[in-house]
């Protein structure tokens, strides 16, 4: 005990204060103390006038280090002293048997236990095969290396497998990245790329009510269209007809599935298409919205211009009830126009309307496309 006391406080000596390792090149400073010269160096590096000691906190007025050649030839002697004694150390922690507290020096591989010389001759070990040590630990490093090479090609393997579905996932990503760029280029929701079936499956044939009509709406025979014309100051409006705005509703109402119809729109002025609600006031002062019931979409028409292509639209409506949805679509150039969402609690009815300071606008049910 005696000898590593002694040995302990040369290490603490031959230790820098600063790194706490072994001094190397060491140095002595103006007070006494020894540290390595690249520690004591960096501690004073960014210093001009006052250099003081790390340990004592002396003032030193010279910067300059003055090499210790001797102390640095006992820093390798205690060194080595350090480097036998922990050899020395790992020789003496042999494991020991812990029945009969000797050095094992055996391997039983039926029940994978160190044994000694003892033990060996126990009844427990008697049939099993019991190898040297040495023996056991090299058969299974053998085995174990070749475990770590099997695990290795498994990780490889696992590895290509990951990189070729990295791959595909970042193909397909890159396909659905550009088939939504193209989209949104054009516009279109996905029920766009298959209106001609939406309009063939769920198209529907529709009629005007005329009672629910406003007085300046003349509805046309077939009760496919809406003109607009100037109330006689003798009729009286119809107790059902809209009397706040210049609005129609539609025989047919829908309350399941989904269904659509198509619009034509001739003349210059503003109008709303859409549906509403079967319980929607008619004669109510209030603008029609989705609070009271009506889902519509404003449309205008051009001012300007005298050809059919700028006066002339064809519009088409989609519901899909359950869905909550409403579409318009502009079918000059079969785009998407807007979609209203909404929860349907009752019967819908196609709802007409143009604006109040429309005069030269009519509207019609297409039945062909």
């Amino acid at each position: 005990m005696a000898v590593a006391a002694s040995l302990t406080e040369l290490q603490t000596e031959a230790s820098c204060p600063l790194c706490l390792d072994f001094l190397r090149d060491p140095v002595t400073i103006d007070c006494g103390h020894n540290f390595c010269c690249s520690c004591i160096h960096q501690c004073w590096e960014d210093l001009q006038d006052i250099l003081p000691c790390p340990v004592c906190l002396h003032h030193c007025l010279d910067g300059d280090f003055k090499r210790n050649s001797q102390l640095s030839h006992l820093t390798e002697i205690v060194m080595q002293l350090s480097k036998r004694r922990s050899k020395r150390k790992q020789q003496e922690k042999k494991p020991l048997c812990e029945k009969h507290n000797r050095v094992v020096t055996l391997f039983c591989e039926q029940d994978l236990e160190l044994l000694c010389a003892q033990c060996r001759i126990s009844s427990d070990h008697q049939d099993h095969n019991v190898v040297p040590l040495e023996q056991a630990a090299a058969h299974h490093r053998k085995k174990l290396k070749s475990s770590i090479g099997s695990l290795k090609e498994n990780i490889e393997c696992a590895e290509k497998v990951h990189e070729i579905q990295l791959s595909k996932s970042c193909e397909l990503k890159g396909k659905v990245e550009k088939w939504r760029m193209e989209k949104e280029r054009f516009s279109h929701p996905l029920q766009y790329f298959g209106l001609q079936k939406l309009i063939s499956k769920f198209k529907v044939d529709l009629t005007l009510d005329p009672e629910t009509a406003h007085p300046n709406l003349i509805i046309s025979e077939d009760r496919k269209g809406a003109i607009f014309g100037v109330m006689k100051p003798k009729c009286l409006p119809k107790s059902k007809a809209f009397s706040s705005y210049q609005a129609v509703r539609g025989c047919e109402g829908f309350d399941a599935g989904r269904h659509y119809w198509q619009v034509e729109v001739r003349g210059t002025g503003e109008l709303a298409l859409g549906v509403c609600k079967e319980s929607f006031p008619m004669n109510a002062c209030i603008s029609p919205s989705p609070n009271n019931g009506c889902w519509k979409f404003h449309l205008w028409s051009r001012t300007h211009g005298t050809s059919d292509s700028v006066n002339h639209r064809q519009i088409g409506i989609f519901l899909d009830y359950e869905l909550g949805e409403v579409s318009f679509y502009n079918l000059n150039n079969r785009s998407h126009l807007y979609t209203c969402k909404g929860m349907f609690t009752e019967k819908l009815v196609p709802y007409f309307s143009l604006g109040p300071a429309t005069k030269c606008l009519t509207i019609s049910i297409i039945i062909d496309e």
